[in-house]
């Protein structure tokens, strides 16, 4: 790091790419500055500068040597930054730039006292990741996909067996075990994801509460589903939209919905029209496609949504992406 980029920083001051340090702080604290980092989008930590950005300096011998070792065995994963020396950053005072890149291998956590802590950061301060962060850090990842995570309390009987057994032979026209055979059914639905290994027993996956739960919002309260009812078969101003594409708007909204928070996930409208294929909870996306609710090429908007609203009444639908939803606006007419 040239002393130009280093002012610069300075000028800037502390956000969430760039931490001030004196260079006697704890081998725990250096690592949470970094775990943040790398959780995020990477930054640099500035050794050898004080809050308000004066310049002490870095008085430590074998400082890189230090951070290495904090890098080594206070992060988990693992990681190597790149250090370098910022010489005479004020007159006879250097300063250490540590910096490292987003992680591959989110998320990262510190190690201290044996336990271990996710941070992220949030502005100009890290913090603890809440259990939803680090969820969708899991997921993101792919290390973990959230729909194959255990629901603890949701055994055997938390699942539907008629509807488990419909699929199983009537959709899939195999075979289902005997209900009283609980060693065939586990290696069974462990198999398809719908169960897993938890606690020296076996519980029900996200996936599996989802799809052949018998009370999923009772285990998984954001699952649910708003509707509005009406008396007879249509609302009195008559079905202004055609089924064919409510049914798969709906269906898509199930299906890509980020299960960890109560919304759905980014996906970019403009890549979506031009029918990019994208499948957030592949699980839920196949078993839908077996009862023959999702087509085999997942490219539902562009080939039903889109085509089916503009044969209708020549309406374009409007894809609305934000952080914790996807709103898909169907039009009763033209927009002047």
């Amino acid at each position: 790091m040239n002393r130009d980029r280093l002012f610069e920083k300075f000028r800037n001051g502390e956000d969430s790419k760039v931490e001030f340090k004196r260079d006697q702080v704890a081998n725990y604290g250096m690592a949470k500055e970094l775990v943040a980092f790398l959780n995020l989008a990477g930054g640099t930590v500035l050794l050898g500068v004080e809050d308000d950005g004066s310049i002490s300096g870095v008085s430590r011998d074998r400082i890189e040597e230090w951070v290495a070792e904090v890098c080594r065995s206070k992060i988990e994963p693992p990681v190597v930054p790149v250090m370098s020396w910022v010489r005479d950053a004020a007159p006879g005072q250097d300063v250490l730039a540590v910096s490292v890149t987003t992680g591959p291998d989110k998320p990262y956590a510190r190690v201290h006292n044996s336990r271990k802590s996710y941070y992220i950061w949030v502005g100009s301060t890290s913090r603890e990741a809440s259990r939803e962060e680090l969820a969708r850090m899991y997921q993101a990842s792919s290390r973990l996909h959230y729909g194959m995570q255990p629901v603890p309390g949701a055994g055997f009987d938390a699942l539907d067996w008629r509807r488990l057994t419909e699929y199983l032979t009537c959709v899939l026209a195999g075979d289902a075990p005997d209900l009283d055979d609980r060693s065939g059914w586990e290696q069974l639905l462990y198999n398809l994801e719908l169960m897993t290994e938890y606690d020296e027993g076996h519980v029900a996956t996200v996936n599996g509460v989802l799809l052949f739960g018998k009370q999923p919002g009772r285990y998984l309260p954001q699952s649910g589903v708003r509707a509005v009812c009406y008396a007879g078969d249509a609302p009195d101003y008559g079905w202004e939209y055609p089924e064919a594409v409510v049914r798969e708007a709906i269906v898509n909204a199930l299906v890509h919905r980020d299960y960890t928070i109560a919304g759905t996930d980014v996906v970019l409208s403009k890549r979506m029209k031009a029918g990019v294929r994208y499948a957030r909870n592949q699980a839920l996306v196949n078993v839908m496609r077996d009862y023959g609710h999702v087509d085999a090429r997942g490219m539902g908007v562009r080939s039903k949504i889109i085509p089916g609203m503009r044969e209708h009444n020549g309406t374009e639908p409007e894809l609305i992406a934000d952080d914790h939803r996807f709103t898909v606006h169907l039009w009763k007419e033209a927009r002047r």
